[in-house]
């Protein structure tokens, strides 16, 4: 889920350079659409549950912002995670957990979410 229009979305999922492996995971790329409001508000993130058929209260959001993490929380997502951009200001982004690449979301899922 991005706060740029869904024509961009595509495109943003592409420049974030996701691995082969990852890439299968990611089922629907969910933009900002007409008439629903930017990041911290949920709607985006929820749009992309109903458009997945997924419960978003059992759904782990990744994100690189505040607004992310607000959005996410907003939501009701279980977990939310913020990758690592740099070192300043990582405790202010308000993420259940910060990571530094995406081969930390399977072990976060699985020691925080999946064994809780």
């Amino acid at each position: 889920a991005t706060a740029k229009p869904t024509s961009n979305a595509e495109s943003d999922l592409t420049g974030l350079r996701i691995s082969e492996e990852l890439r299968p995971l990611f089922h629907h790329v969910q933009g900002t659409d007409a008439g629903m409001s930017s990041k911290p508000s949920p709607d985006v993130i929820l749009k992309c549950a109903a458009v997945l058929g997924v419960d978003v209260t059992r759904t782990v959001y990744i994100g690189d912002t505040k607004r992310d993490a607000a959005a996410a929380k907003a939501a009701g997502c279980v977990g939310c995670l913020t990758i690592r951009r740099d070192s300043t200001n990582d405790d202010d982004l308000g993420a259940d957990a910060l990571i530094s690449s995406f081969d930390q979301i399977e072990t976060y899922i699985f020691e925080h979410i999946l064994i809780k």
